[in-house]
C-alpha cells in the first residue's frame, strides 16, 4: 500500500490523533500488515502494539475498546514471552536487543516486544475515564505478578522486568477507586495504599524509591475515604493523616 510503513520506526511515528473505532481498526490492519510483511523486515515491536492498544484504550467506543485493547495486551505479553524464550535457547541475554539499531533506516525497539509500565498505565487511565474501578486495579495486580516472576526467570517471565508499577502507576488506581466513589471506594483506597507501603519499605531495603506514596498518593486515598460509606475506615483515615503529617 501507498502509505505503508518503510520500517518499524516509521510505524511508531505514526500518531492516531482520532477517537473514532475506525481509527483503531485502521490502527490494527496496519500492525496485522507489519506482521504478515513476507521479508520479515517490517515486524513491530512494543511501540507499534502500545500504539495500537492505545488507540482502542482511548476510542469512543467503549467498553467494546478496552475489550480489544485487552486481547492485544495479552498477544504482546505472549509475543513478548516467546521472544525471550527464543533469544535464550540461543544462548543471548534479553540484552541483546539493546544493540539493535533504531537509528536511520529504523530498527525494531531495543526490547523488542518487551512490555513497559506506560502501556498498563493507558489501560489503567482508560478504566478510570470509564468508572471501571476494579478493571483498573486488575490492571494493577496482573503488572506485581508479571514483575514478580520475571525475577524468578521461569518461562520466560523474565520478559516482563520492564513491568513494574510505579508511584504514578498506584496513584491512577487510587485515582480510579476515588473517582467511583461508593461504599467501597474507600476500603479499596486503603488496601491499595497498604500494598504500596510494603513494595517501598521492600525498596528501601534494597535502596530504591522506584514505588513510594506521595502527596499525590495521600491526597487521592483521603478523597476516596472521605466519599465512601464505610465507616469503619474512619481509623484508617486518622492513620494516614498522620503519616502525611511525618513525611
Amino acid at each position: 500500500p501507498k502509505d505503508f510503513p518503510t520500517s518499524p520506526a516509521s510505524m511508531n511515528n505514526l500518531s492516531v490523533t482520532s477517537k473514532s473505532k475506525s481509527a483503531a481498526l485502521s490502527a490494527e490492519r496496519l500492525l496485522q500488515e507489519m506482521r504478515n510483511e513476507p521479508t520479515g523486515r517490517l515486524q513491530p515491536d512494543v511501540i507499534s502494539y502500545s500504539a495500537v492498544i492505545s488507540a482502542y484504550a482511548t476510542c469512543l467506543d467503549q467498553p467494546h475498546g478496552l475489550e480489544r485493547a485487552n486481547d492485544l495486551l495479552h498477544e504482546l505479553e505472549d509475543l513478548a514471552v516467546r521472544e525471550h524464550l527464543e533469544s535464550s535457547s540461543r544462548g543471548r541475554d534479553a540484552r541483546r536487543y539493546e544493540t539493535r539499531s533504531i537509528g536511520v533506516g529504523g530498527g525494531r525497539h531495543p526490547y523488542g516486544f518487551r512490555p513497559n509500565p506506560v502501556v498498563y498505565n493507558t489501560m489503567i487511565q482508560s478504566y478510570a475515564n470509564i468508572g471501571d474501578a476494579s478493571s483498573a486495579e486488575a490492571i494493577l495486580d496482573r503488572m506485581i505478578s508479571l514483575y514478580s516472576s520475571s525475577l524468578q526467570e521461569n518461562l520466560g517471565s523474565g520478559a516482563f522486568r520492564s513491568v513494574r508499577p510505579n508511584t504514578r502507576t498506584f496513584n491512577m488506581v487510587l485515582n480510579a477507586w476515588s473517582k467511583k466513589g461508593g461504599a467501597e471506594c474507600g476500603g479499596r483506597a486503603l488496601s491499595i495504599w497498604k500494598r504500596l507501603n510494603i513494595i517501598a519499605l521492600e525498596e528501601e531495603r534494597n535502596g530504591e524509591t522506584y514505588s513510594r506514596p506521595d502527596v499525590i498518593t495521600f491526597n487521592t486515598v483521603l478523597a476516596a475515604l472521605a466519599k465512601s460509606a464505610d465507616v469503619e475506615n474512619r481509623d484508617g483515615k486518622e492513620k494516614i493523616v498522620g503519616e502525611a503529617a511525618a513525611q
